[in-house]
């Protein structure tokens, strides 16, 4: 096997068949295997991913959790069990289960690529809500500026939504004035939703970060990518569609936003004090 690819069910198993058709459809596919948690598994959910399971010839473990891991708890569940570095995996593949590989050369593109050189790979994620790319996720660590943001943003729950509006705008020119004109360049951090490690990055001390439940795994990886002097880069040529908020539109606003909150002092407290 050269890749290892680790996504997380929450109840709804559609999202998960999606994906796995769509790696069905690529090629090299057989160079693959995939892991599925069960975040807070039941016998439905469970026979209906079993049931998915069978109806394919890729190689398809699952495995069931009592508890909601939450996405970046269910994706270290997977890597403590499967992966360790004696094994021929050459690439390891986090993703959101309501990712679709639509290019069926993605898996040989990457393993052209040289694993010595890069260590954490952002793809290009297009959201199906925009049609945009949700990388690079963020060129530059947190400055002043973004703290003052989010001391606002995380006021209360009302005041999140104007701050919110008012910064999207500012966002999106300051994105357009510093996108990078080369195919492949380092950014600070990746999307969550897809991120694909090579495995020396595990080898040389980096880890996953399960101390939040929620939207951390971004600023969490690049700071640990940070300590241990991984690059990570963003490239283009390995694109893949989100179809965004799939696994999250059970929640409601209001628990996103608290969940987030105390990720942002998390990571904050972690990080940067």
């Amino acid at each position: 096997m050269s890749i290892l690819l680790i996504t997380v069910n929450y109840k709804d198993s559609k999202p998960t068949e999606d994906l796995i058709n769509s790696v069905l459809n690529c090629k090299k596919n057989e160079n693959i295997k995939i892991i599925v948690i069960d975040n807070e598994s039941s016998n439905i959910s469970y026979s209906s991913l079993e049931l998915i399971r069978k109806k394919t010839n890729l190689d398809i473990e699952i495995i069931r959790s009592s508890v909601n891991n939450y996405y970046w708890g269910g994706i270290n569940l997977g890597l403590n069990k499967f992966f360790n570095n004696e094994q021929d995996y050459k690439w390891i593949i986090a993703c959101n289960n309501d990712i679709e590989f639509n290019d069926n050369s993605f898996f040989e593109k990457l393993n052209d690529l040289k694993e010595e050189f890069y260590k954490i790979i952002a793809p290009q994620i297009i959201s199906s809500l925009t049609n945009k790319d949700l990388n690079p996720f963020m060129l530059k660590p947190i400055s002043f500026v973004y703290d003052i943001y989010y001391s606002l943003y995380y006021l209360n729950f009302f005041t999140s939504k104007i701050v919110h509006k008012i910064s999207r705008l500012i966002k999106l020119i300051k994105k357009l004035s510093t996108i990078n004109n080369s195919s492949n360049y380092q950014i600070y951090a990746a999307h969550g939703s897809c991120m694909i490690f090579n495995k020396d990055f595990f080898s040389n001390g980096g880890f996953l970060d399960t101390g939040f439940t929620m939207y951390g795994e971004e600023v969490s990886i690049a700071e640990i990518a940070k300590n241990i002097n991984s690059l990570i880069y963003y490239i283009p040529s390995l694109s893949i569609i989100h179809n965004e908020h799939q696994s999250t539109r059970k929640s409601s606003l209001k628990d996103n936003f608290l969940h987030s909150k105390k990720t942002y002092y998390y990571l904050k407290k972690k990080y940067r004090s």
